[in-house]
């Protein structure tokens, strides 16, 4: 499983690279778009960031 963190977010990435099988991509909210979340599985974001149809289109995200 591959998933797109928000870096504002504290411990999370950590948490999730603990569990072992997922691959955790962490950036900042201005490095989330198209091209960084087409091959992702799931988004784990705050509200700041929009997720709407221009982001997810011909995505692979099932989970935000």
């Amino acid at each position: 499983m591959k998933v797109v963190v928000e870096n504002k977010i504290p411990f999370l990435a950590d948490w999730l690279d603990s569990l072992g099988g997922v691959e955790v991509i962490s950036l900042p909210p201005d490095e989330i778009n198209r091209a960084t979340v087409s091959q992702c599985d799931a988004l784990m974001v705050r509200t700041r960031t929009r997720c709407d149809a221009a982001l997810l289109q011909e995505s692979k995200v099932k989970f935000i």
